[in-house]
């Protein structure tokens, strides 16, 4: 296929020095050429701007623009702003991508007028030096939208994996929410028809690290965020949903309380999620949505929280070892 339509790769790193020029090299050593990478330097204090510079001086195709630390998603929509491709790509800085990638999943767009082409892929888990396969199964019933929410299947919400189409973009990053980001900007943007193709094939590798925030195993105050976008999940998704939805609203309440509390930190917005969680409990225990693990799974998190969350962070601790 000719390299005819230009693509562009939204890359967000902070201080990224350790991955970046696999990451960056990745991308532009893909098949395909017709291609912007655009690496966004959201405050770095390490050398990353300084390796990507060096990149850029032998290959044009690389943009990087530099701004004050804000996070991952104002970051991404400042890439947002300035793109030229008819697609979108996003690869985290610690990733990679396989070499065909971007060549497979635009002739797929192409040929099937796609809004999102999503692919297989790796988890590489580094400590481990392993590679788990990740394959996706087809649901012909279920429109993407289900695929997302869906916790049955392995679609996920993360935005790595995907081609986009720009036009199909009508809601940027939330950038006041440092969790689930990626799941409710693909929510917000799949309100209307969605067409998508799936690639059979594993194209993207996801890197597992103890350093990266969603799996860095110590506390921020910033996971408190999650409340604010399952608040706007909530209001989002179809009727058939709200259980599990409302379910996570609940869990992630209690184990928030119990590091908030733990590590003597500002309790307002935990204080007004409780409210709220203490009267989707009894919606969600009615409820003949949820499956009934998921009823006793939260009927420890209330009356055993501290139990429960010690529980969880050891077995976090010894997934990582």
């Amino acid at each position: 296929m000719e390299n005819n339509v230009l693509v562009s790769v939204i890359m967000p790193v902070y201080n990224g020095q350790k991955y970046i020029l696999q990451a960056v090299q990745s991308v532009l050593e893909q098949e395909y050429k017709n291609i912007e990478l655009i690496v966004v330097d959201d405050g770095s204090t390490d050398s990353t701007f300084t390796l990507c510079a060096e990149i850029k001086k032998r290959d044009k195709r690389l943009n990087i623009v530099r701004k004050k630390n804000e996070g991952v998603s104002s970051a991404r929509n400042e890439a947002l702003r300035i793109l030229k491709g008819k697609y979108v790509m996003f690869v985290d800085s610690d990733d990679w991508i396989a070499h065909k990638m971007i060549t497979q999943m635009v002739s797929v767009a192409e040929e099937n007028k796609s809004d999102v082409v999503i692919c297989e892929y790796y988890n590489y888990v580094e400590k481990q030096k392993r590679f788990e396969k990740i394959t996706l199964k087809e649901y012909p019933s279920k429109s993407f939208l289900d695929l997302i929410l869906d916790d049955t299947t392995k679609y996920g919400g993360f935005a790595w994996n995907k081609l986009v189409l720009k036009e199909w973009i009508t809601c940027t990053f939330s950038e006041n929410i440092h969790y689930l980001e990626n799941l409710l900007f693909l929510v917000q943007n799949a309100q209307k028809p969605t067409r998508f193709s799936i690639v059979h094939q594993p194209l993207y590798y996801y890197r597992i690290n103890d350093e990266s925030a969603v799996h860095c195993l110590k506390y921020s105050p910033k996971k408190v965020s999650i409340l604010d976008a399952l608040d706007e999940l909530i209001s989002l998704v179809p009727e058939k949903y709200l259980a599990l939805y409302k379910y996570r609203y609940v869990a992630r309440c209690y184990e928030n309380r119990f590091y908030c509390i733990y590590y003597h930190l500002d309790m307002k917005k935990i204080n007004i999620g409780m409210c709220v969680a203490k009267r989707y409990y009894s919606e969600i225990i009615k409820s003949i949505d949820l499956p009934n693990k998921y009823k006793f799974r939260l009927f420890l998190i209330r009356w055993f929280s501290p139990i429960y969350n010690c529980l969880k962070w050891i077995d976090q601790k010894r997934k990582h070892l």
